[in-house]
């Protein structure tokens, strides 16, 4: 027996040492694997990174590169080849606890196999728990675990829609208003810049955006011959307008402030027009709106500028198209015509107030009564047929007429106690005008002012006088017609109604058509320094209607120097039509001349 056991391990021996010289032979002396710990280096030529391996080894036999053991008996097979083997024994390994190492155990960590991505492209994974992957190009990409916490929320990024539509309600302020005139007090700063209001409301009402966006969508589109821009301002007019319709239909409408702006602002995108609708039916609708608003109009400065702005588009509408209908020498058209709303008791004392510490304003106030001798000269035409002359109707419209120029006149004294020189005057050369107008000399001179509220202040009365002089002139010729020398009962000194700088002393103006023929070529003087850029679109605004006033002198006069200036304001139109400011057909019709000229 004892030389049994011998043989037996003697048997054991070589063939240990068999195995052990057979794994010398396959692995180089560099990947032998000494003691129980491979090197660093062996094992970073062994292993797959990122690559899930089979092995059911626990984690630290596994790290270790250890294989399986094909049985749990670790004490079998102590004598052989498994020293390097897992025993797979639960719930620790029995290799690991001998060796007194800390098992790891046998839950296998998640690996993720990750697949080249280019830059920025977001991961594809349908896992609901998606990892945050680094933005880099390599071909590894490190997996950040998500937070154990619910995250905040992010902050939603800003609507670039409404920066893009706050951008283009800048672009139409800055092209509209001229030049900021800081000597201005905050009141005469109304009229030219009330739009500066726009800004700070925008936002706060839907239907005040609508009709924001489509007053700057149409004037921009108009300014910019921009097609897509001029029917984009025709979709949002369509739904403003309807918005409107509702919030009217509301049993507790109440016209504030927002709702009377979006009626200017849908007012100022249409076209002027005389019959009833557009811009007509705007300012009359706001007009009654404000009676029922009454002296609160006024507690704010917004209500303040809208007040304002309502009268003076009233005013203008009322005085061109019924002035340039009625006051015609060859076809006076009689018809209905409605009352002028600010004529209103109501509206009248407010009118006053809102009037206060502003000269324009208090201008456009004694104007008001100005409808109502054009409302009489209506009733004078229709009483031309009759055989009793309506010398009684005339001769009162000749007094109002006179009391009213000269409370204008009265004005203009105030007015120049504020401006002692009103305006200057040059005679342009030929570089500083418009290539449009170069070729006339019907204007040999041009006027500047000291700043554009003071030229509006003056083309507007010099336009209210021509207005003036015009119905002096239809009672004339009413009295006169069929009675011998009865325009001697219509005896002024005209004279004292001009105040003229430019006019040397020998020039005498008797007749109330030159004195209008006068106040219109200042007008004409002015028309340049009004339409230049720096202006904006507000000084062609207000020079259109006082434009088309001395135009109609020169229409109903058949002189040649008449018909040249005539020729001159056509094409002052025309070239304010190439900038964007589109005129109606009914003030086109308006002229009683055929072929003009073209720039």
């Amino acid at each position: 027996m004892l030389k049994q056991d011998i043989l037996i391990m003697v048997n054991l021996i070589l063939l240990a040492e068999g195995k052990a010289e057979g794994y010398r032979r396959n692995y180089p002396k560099h990947q032998y694997l000494k003691a129980d710990v491979p090197t660093d280096e062996v094992r970073n030529r062994v292993s797959m990174v990122g690559v899930p391996g089979r092995s059911k080894a626990c984690l630290n036999c596994r790290e270790r590169k250890l294989k399986v053991s094909e049985t749990t008996d670790f004490r079998l097979n102590a004598t052989d080849g498994m020293l390097y083997k897992c025993g797979l024994e639960k719930p620790y390994c029995a290799r690991c606890t001998r060796n007194g190492r800390v098992c790891g155990g046998y839950e296998r960590p998640r690996i993720f196999v990750h697949r080249f991505q280019k830059s920025g492209t977001p991961p594809q994974t349908t896992s609901p728990l998606r990892a945050v992957v680094s933005g880099t190009p390599h071909r590894w990409r490190f997996y950040v675990p998500p937070p154990e916490d619910k995250p905040a929320p992010m902050p939603n990024s800003p609507d670039l829609k409404i920066h893009e539509q706050r951008q283009l309600i800048a672009r139409f302020i800055n092209d509209f208003c001229p030049e900021l005139d800081r000597t201005l007090n905050e009141c005469e700063r109304l009229h030219h810049y009330w739009v500066y209001f726009l800004p700070h409301i925008y936002g706060t009402v839907d239907l005040l955006d609508r009709s924001i966006l489509t007053l700057s969508a149409a004037f921009l589109g108009r300014m910019a011959g921009d097609v897509r821009l001029q029917k984009r301002s025709m979709v949002m007019y369509g739904h403003t307008i309807s918005d409107l319709c509702k919030a009217m239909s509301g049993a507790n409408f109440y016209p504030n402030d927002t709702v009377l702006t979006a009626i200017m602002c849908l007012g100022m995108s249409e076209n002027p027009a005389a019959i009833d609708h557009g811009w007509v039916s705007h300012n009359k609708g706001g007009a009654e709106l404000l009676k029922t608003r009454g002296g609160s109009i006024l507690e704010s400065q917004l209500g303040k500028g809208l007040f304002l702005r309502f009268r003076v588009t009233a005013l203008w509408t009322q005085l061109v198209f019924e002035a340039s209908i009625l006051l015609s020498q060859t076809n006076i058209q009689v018809g209905k015509r409605k009352s002028f709303p600010f004529v209103d008791p109501s509206l009248r004392s407010i009118s006053r107030i809102a009037s206060q510490n502003s000269h324009y304003d208090m201008l456009m106030d004694r104007m008001v009564d100005i409808p109502g001798l054009l409302h009489d000269i209506n009733v004078l035409s229709a009483l031309r047929g009759n055989a009793l002359q309506p010398r009684g109707i005339a001769q009162d419209i000749f007094v109002r007429a006179v009391t009213i120029a000269e409370n204008l006149r009265n004005w203009l004294d105030g007015f120049s106690s504020k401006y002692p020189v009103p305006y200057t005057w040059a005679t342009p050369d030929s570089e500083t005008v418009s290539p449009c107008l170069a070729n006339s000399d019907a204007f040999p001179l041009h006027f500047h002012f000291p700043n554009l509220l003071a030229a509006q202040s003056l083309i507007h009365y010099w336009a209210a006088m021509v207005i003036l002089m015009r119905c002096i002139m239809v009672c004339q010729r009413s009295s006169s017609a069929g009675v011998t020398h009865s325009a001697q009962t219509f005896v002024y000194d005209y004279q004292k109604l001009v105040n003229s700088p430019h006019l040397t002393g020998d020039i005498v103006l008797s007749e109330p058509s030159a004195i209008a023929a006068h106040f219109a070529d200042n007008i004409c003087y002015s028309a340049a320094y009004s339409s230049d850029y720096d202006k904006g679109m507000a000084g062609p605004i207000m020079l259109l209607f006082p434009l088309w006033i001395a135009k109609d002198i020169y229409t109903n006069d058949d002189s040649g120097h008449s018909r040249q200036k005539e020729l001159y304001c056509v094409e002052l139109l025309r070239a304010l039509a190439g900038r964007g400011m589109q005129l109606s057909g009914v003030l086109i019709n308006l002229s009683t001349k055929d072929a003009v000229q073209t720039c």
